[in-house]
Formats: structure tokens, sequence, C-alpha cells
């Protein structure tokens, strides 16, 4: 159905925001891979890296870009120091000092493995300001995702280490795949005992190695029970660990309810990266195509790339793809982010839309399956001990079974569209193939000479509207079913 009138004043004061960024773009963070070698090589690693790799930024690049941006815009950038593992970076720590020198705040992020007490000691007496250590669900899931069986234990040790010795802000990421989406519960206990500060919840992605594991993304349904579940933790009075999405996708109804802010994809915009090459690119998930590099800091000036180039960035990418442009979520969305965006296809790999669209569809198939055998299955599809009840919760709370069907009809029309989409198909075809059999038929009789008699032909009759049996109700926070019997007594059930 598109965004609401409010929902509308929003996006066009950040549509606001974002023209300005294109003219004019004003750096907030400044990420630094300073290797693309790791001591592990994770399936779902957006970057790739592995042992094998052994890439590092040499400092002095690194030293002549930082004086670059302290000079062109001060030092209220943040400097973020990633990888591969940045703790394998020979010049690590005299990198942070020529960081702390130039007055820059920092943090680092980084699978954990390597902080041992004296790591970690080393890491406070340098400033650290924050940090996020990986950490993928429970023992078995995350050394799976990490390939390595000694993976959980050296991170859980390391997480200890950083919140005993250090006052650094600590983050633990979890990345969910349909590895860990049923354990988050159990994840966030554990997580809660460690004593972080913040635990942050993001999905696969399809970039990277996960670009061949697609068998561990998330679909429709397993993406609203991961944004279910933050939004719970985040209304808990009684929580004592920040959960929040991270800054990925936009998620319509969950938009301010997973997260502090709006959806809004700052790469190129606000956001610039250095890989471990010395390429300048916007974010270090993006594809690492040649033609997306804007520049590399061993022969060009940082600032000067940064306020000249990154032209693929500053544009709405939603106009280039027709998928988009027919999106009702397009004013929030403008192509979801950048780095699931295929800049070769000119369309995104991976957003909402998609995964709604593929879950409509196979409840669609399955409802119009079980309707062709019997056309009053109905109650039996809508029935209190099916699935079908909560699935089709899940449609309604998307918005997006029928958007052709349902564009300028009301809100109470949309929901009777979606309840009754797939039976209303149904008995639209079953009425086109009576009046064809009809016709055939009156076009069969034939007069005396031999010739077809042209009889007025027959109309089906028409079935009669069916009235709702199901009937949604109550904030979306709060979602509950309603099913009428014939003697109008009322069944709840609730799915919260």
């Amino acid at each position: 159905m598109g965004l609401n009138k409010e929902q509308i004043e929003i996006y066009d004061e950040i549509e606001q925001t974002r023209k300005d960024l294109y003219k004019n773009p004003k750096l907030d963070t400044l990420f630094f891979e300073l290797t693309d070698e790791c001591n592990l090589a994770c399936l779902h690693c957006g970057s790739s890296c592995s042992p094998e790799k052994r890439t590092m930024l040499p400092k002095e690049y690194i030293f002549k870009t930082l004086k670059e941006v302290k000079d062109a815009y001060g030092s209220e950038i943040f400097i973020a120091l990633t990888g591969g593992e940045p703790l394998l970076h020979p010049d690590f720590f005299e990198i942070v000092d020529k960081i702390n020198e130039l007055g820059f705040s920092w943090g680092i992020t980084t699978n954990g493995t390597l902080i041992d007490e004296e790591m970690a000691k080393k890491l406070e007496n340098h400033h650290m300001g924050s940090i996020s250590i990986s950490l993928d669900g429970l023992k078995e899931e995350h050394n799976k995702l990490r390939r390595n069986s000694f993976a959980f234990d050296k991170a859980v040790k390391g997480i200890q280490n950083v919140v005993q010795y250090t006052k650094a802000i600590s983050m633990v990421t979890t990345v969910v795949s349909k590895l860990n989406i049923h354990s988050l519960q159990a994840i966030y206990d554990f997580v809660l005992t460690l004593n972080v500060n913040h635990l942050r919840l993001i999905n696969i992605e399809p970039i990277g190695r996960a670009k061949d594991e697609k068998e561990y993304l998330l679909d429709y349904q397993e993406m609203d029970e991961l944004l279910e579940f933050i939004r719970i933790h985040r209304v808990n009075k009684d929580n004592k660990m920040q959960v929040t999405y991270g800054c990925s996708h936009y998620v319509d109804m969950y938009e301010t309810l997973v997260r502090d802010n709006y959806f809004f994809c700052t790469a190129g915009l606000s956001v610039a990266s250095i890989t471990a090459e010395g390429n300048i690119v916007a974010c270090l998930n993006i594809d690492r195509y040649p033609i997306l590099n804007q520049g590399n800091v061993k022969e060009d000036s940082f600032v000067k790339v940064w306020e000249n180039e990154f032209k693929v960035y500053r544009k709405d990418r939603s106009a280039q793809c027709g998928e988009c442009k027919k999106c009702n979520y397009r004013l929030a969305c403008k192509g979801d982010s950048a780095h699931t965006w295929d800049f070769m296809l000119n369309e995104p790999r991976y957003c909402l839309r998609m995964l709604e669209k593929d879950y409509c569809n196979k409840i669609q198939d399955l409802t119009i399956e079980k309707l062709i055998d019997n056309p009053n299955a109905l109650e039996d599809i809508f029935s209190d001990d099916s699935n079908n009840v909560k699935n089709y919760g899940l449609l309604m709370k998307s918005k997006m079974i029928y958007p052709d069907l349902t564009k300028k009809r009301s809100t109470k029309t949309f929901y009777y569209t979606c309840l009754y989409g797939p039976y209303r198909l149904y008995q639209e075809d079953l009425n086109e193939k009576e009046n064809e059999f009809i016709g055939k038929e009156t076009l069969k009789e034939k007069d005396n000479d031999n010739k077809p008699i042209m009889k007025k032909e027959k109309k089906a009759k028409k079935k009669p509207n069916i009235k709702p049996m199901l009937r949604l109700y109550g904030p979306p926070i709060s979602r509950r079913i309603i099913k009428k019997t014939k003697k109008h007594r009322r069944i709840k059930q609730n799915f919260d």
C-alpha cells in the first residue's frame, strides 16, 4: 500500500537531506581495511578474507590520508579499523598512535580470537573508543560459520578480556542466518552474561563468500522473526543490554522500532573506505569491481577524490531499476543498501520487497492448490490449528500481496483482498472458463441449412461476495486475528 501521510513527510525530509549530500557530501566515518589477511575464513565474509591473503595497507599511506582528512575536515571524523583481522597488521599500534596524535576517535571490528589479557590491556592503553566482536550464534553455529572448531571459545574469551580490562564501548555483532535464526533468545541470554554494552543483530547478506552460500539467507518469515525479536527486546524496560538491528535495509513498519534512525544508506555520502590495496571506495562490503574504485591513496589525494568522485553513489539508484520504479517503498528505500545493489545489472540482490514477493507467491500457490481441490476449503485454510493463520497475518502485515489490484482501493478493501486474494483469483478464473464453455456450446447449435445460430451468450452467474471470516486489528506491534463462526462466536489467537 505504500507509505502513509506522516511517513511521506518524514521521507520527504530525508530525501532533501540526501539531495543536499549529493551536492555537498559530509564525511563522518572513514574505514581502513588494514589487511585482507585473517586467521579465519568465514563462510559469510563480505570481503572474502582468509589466512592465505597477505595484503597489508602500508602505514605511510594511512598517515598521509589521516593528515589530509585532519587538515580538510578537522578531527571529528570517526576512524574505523577493520580487515581481515586488523590486529594482524604489524604496525597496528603505531597506526593507532598516529590516530590519537591527530585527535581522532577510533574503534575496531575484530573476530576477537587474538585478544588475550595482554592485548586487551594494550588496546586500553592506546585509548580504544569502541570495539565490535563477532559472535554468530552459540558454539556449534558460530564454529560452523567460522569454519574453525576453536573460534567460539577464543572469541568469548576475547570478549571477556575486553569487558574486564578496557573502558571501551563493547558490542557483540551477530550475523543471523538459517543456522541460528531459531536460537535468538539463547544467543541473547548468553551474550547478556558477558556484560557487553550492545548486541547488534544483522542478517546474512548475498555478498562476498555468502554469494555462494544462498541456502543460509533468511526468507521473509525469518526476517520478520528477527525484526520482531529485536523490537520486543528494545521495548522491554527491564532489558539490561541495548539490542539493535544493523544499518542495512529499509524494513517498513519496523523502521525506528529496531534501530534509532530511519533507513538511509550513506555509502559515498558520509562514509568512505580504503581497502588493503589502497583503493578508495564507499563501503567495504560493496562489490570490488574496478569500475567502483574512486581512486587510490598511493597515487591520489583522498580529499580530492572524496569531493569530486563517488558520482555513482550521489544519485538515485532506484531510478535506474524498472522494478524499483514500480515499488511502493521507493521513496523510503531508494534502492536499499549499496552493498546489496548489483551495480552491473542496476538492481537489488536482496531487499524487503523481493522477500515479500517470494513469500506471497509461495503462500498463494499453496492456497490456490487447496482451493482447486476444494473451493469451500477457506475455513480449513484459516483454521485455528493451521499455520496459515499466522502466515496470512504476515501477508497482511506486508501490505504487498496485490499492489496492482489494490492501488486505488481503501485499506479495508485491501485487507479483504489480502485475505481472499487467492480465492478471488480462483473464482474469477472459474467464471471465465464457464463463459468460454457456454460460448462454445452456443456456437455448436445449427439451423436446418447447417449454419450456426448466433444466440445471445449466457453469462455465468457471479459468485456472491465473500464476507470476511477473518479480521485484523490492533497496532502493528500487537497483531491478532479474530475468527467469526456461524454463531458469531469469537475465537482469539495471539501470535506476538
